[in-house]
C-alpha cells in the first residue's frame, strides 16, 4: 500500500477500510460526533429519513429512496450490511458510490480517522468510517434527502448523530441480544432511541409498538402507526393498496417477494407523507415495482433455481418460509454468523422443510464448523463440509425445485459464487440497484 492515502488505488482504499474491522463494533456517539466535527459536520443541513428495526429496515430504506427518486428528487440511501459489493452501502437513486469517490473520500477520511487513535475517543470503527464517508458524499452531491438505515440498534448507533425529518421503526423481534437486550421491550427501546423531540415517527414495531408509543409521547414526537394512521391490504386482483391521512394509493405490485413487503411499502409511504412530500401515484407504483435489494429473497436463474435470503432471526425466517410457500421449496442450505440466533432459525427450517443442509461458511464472523455440526445433529439437518458441497447435495435432493440459501447475509456472496460452478448458474441474475 502506498504511504499517502491521497495516492491510494481503489483496492488499497477498500483494504484500509476493511482493516478497521479489527476495532470491533463499539456502540456510542462521542467518537462519531468528534469525527464529524473534524470533517466540518457534513450531516448538518441534510434531510434524513432515519430507519431502525429488527426486520424490514433495509427494504423500507430502499422503498423510500426509490419513491423520492421517482418524484425527481436526488435521494441518497444507506444500507447495512452490504452483500456483494462494499459500495452497496452508499447510494444515490440506486446508483452505488463510484469507485473513484470511495478512493478520494478515503484519502480525506483516513488521516483524520488515524489522528483520533491515541486520543480519548479512539479510532473510528469500520462502520463509523463508512457512515462518515456517506455523509460526505451526499453533501457533495447536494442530495435533497437521504434514507438512512441504522446499523445496529438505534440509540447508540453511529447513524444516530443526525436530526431526521422523520424516524421509522420497522418490525421488532429478538435479535442481537448481547448488545440490545433479552426482551422485545428492551430491544424496542434501543431501536426507538432514534426518535427525536418533535420529529414525526412512523412505527410498524409490532410487539414493541407500545414501547415506541411511550417514547414518542415522552418527547412530543407525532406518531403514525401501522394499522391505524397507516393502513395497507391487498385487493381481489392481488395488488397492494396503502392509505395514510394524506392519500390512498392502489395497484401497487412490489418486485420483492413476500407478504411482509406490504407493510414495508406502507411504512415507506407513511414516512414520505408525514415528512411533507406528496408523491403522485404513478411515482409510487413505478418505484415499488422496480425496487430490489440483494439478499432479500433474491432469485437466481429464470425460472428461479435458488433464492438467497439473509434471514438470521426467527421472525425473519418465518416470513421467508411463508413467502416461498407457493414456490414448492423443499430444500435449504443454511449457515450462520456468531452472535445471531442460529438455533432458532435452523429449528424453523427443519420444522418446515424436508431437507436442510447445514454447512460452515468462509467469513471472519462465521459460526465455527463444529458448532454448525452440533446444531445440525440436534435439529435433524444434514451436514456438508463446504457451501459448494451443500449446494451439490441440495441440488440432488431438490427434485428440480428451487433451493433456499439462508441464515446470514455473509453466506450469500460465497453461495452465489459457488452456484456458478456447482449449479451452472453462470448467468445468475445479479443485483440491480433500485
Amino acid at each position: 500500500m502506498t504511504e499517502r492515502p491521497s495516492d491510494w488505488t481503489y483496492g488499497e482504499a477498500v483494504a484500509y477500510i476493511s482493516s478497521l474491522e479489527k476495532r470491533g463494533w463499539r456502540l456510542g456517539l462521542d467518537r462519531m460526533q468528534e469525527l464529524l466535527r473534524r470533517l466540518g459536520n457534513p450531516h448538518e443541513g441534510q434531510k434524513f429519513l432515519h430507519v431502525a428495526g429488527t426486520n424490514g429496515k433495509g427494504s423500507v430504506t430502499a422503498y423510500i429512496q426509490a419513491i423520492l427518486c421517482e418524484m425527481g428528487l436526488r435521494a441518497g440511501g444507506y444500507f447495512s450490511p452490504y452483500v456483494y459489493d462494499f459500495r452497496e452501502r452508499i447510494q444515490i437513486c440506486g446508483e452505488m458510490i463510484p469507485e473513484q469517490d470511495v478512493t478520494r473520500l478515503c484519502g480525506v477520511l483516513a488521516p483524520i480517522s488515524d489522528s483520533l487513535q491515541g486520543t480519548e475517543y479512539g479510532g473510528p470503527t469500520e462502520f463509523e468510517f463508512k457512515t462518515a464517508m456517506g455523509l460526505l458524499f451526499w453533501r457533495e452531491r447536494a442530495c435533497d434527502a437521504v434514507a438512512l438505515e441504522v446499523g445496529l440498534g438505534g440509540r447508540l448507533d453511529a447513524t444516530n448523530v443526525v436530526d431526521p425529518v422523520v424516524s421509522v421503526i420497522t418490525s421488532i423481534s429478538l435479535d442481537h441480544r448481547e448488545h440490545l437486550g433479552d426482551t422485545v421491550e428492551q430491544i424496542a427501546a434501543e431501536k426507538a432511541g432514534i426518535v427525536k423531540p418533535k420529529r414525526p415517527v412512523v412505527s410498524g414495531a409490532g410487539a414493541g409498538a407500545h414501547v415506541v408509543r411511550e417514547i414518542a409521547d415522552a418527547v412530543g414526537a407525532p406518531l403514525w402507526e401501522l394499522g391505524a394512521e397507516v393502513r395497507c391490504g391487498v385487493n381481489e386482483a392481488g395488488a397492494l393498496w396503502v392509505e395514510t391521512p394524506v392519500a390512498r394509493f392502489g395497484g401497487l405490485r412490489p418486485a420483492m417477494v413476500g407478504e411482509h413487503q406490504q407493510s414495508n411499502v406502507a411504512l415507506a409511504i407513511g414516512a414520505i407523507h408525514v415528512a411533507g412530500w406528496h408523491p403522485e401515484e404513478r411515482a409510487v407504483r413505478e418505484a415499488v415495482a422496480k425496487t430490489r435489494l440483494p439478499g432479500r429473497l433474491e432469485p437466481l436463474g429464470d425460472p428461479p433455481r435458488l433464492f438467497l435470503d439473509g434471514a438470521h432471526n426467527a421472525a425473519a425466517i418465518q416470513a421467508v418460509l411463508d413467502a416461498l410457500a407457493g414456490f414448492r421449496v423443499q430444500t435449504a442450505v443454511w449457515s450462520a454468523a456468531s452472535g445471531h440466533d442460529a438455533e432458532a432459525v435452523l429449528a424453523k427450517l427443519t420444522a418446515r422443510l424436508p431437507s436442510v443442509i447445514a454447512c460452515p461458511m468462509q467469513h471472519r464472523r462465521a459460526l465455527p464448523s463444529e458448532e454448525v455440526r452440533i446444531l445440525a445433529n440436534r435439529h435433524g439437518a444434514s451436514y456438508a463440509a463446504s457451501v459448494s458441497d451443500a449446494l451439490a447435495e441440495a441440488q440432488r435432493l431438490s427434485e428440480g425445485r428451487p433451493i433456499l440459501v439462508t441464515g446470514s447475509f455473509y453466506l450469500l456472496a460465497e453461495a452465489k459464487e459457488a452456484a456458478k460452478t456447482t449449479l451452472g448458474l453462470d448467468s445468475a441474475r445479479r443485483f440491480e440497484p433500485a
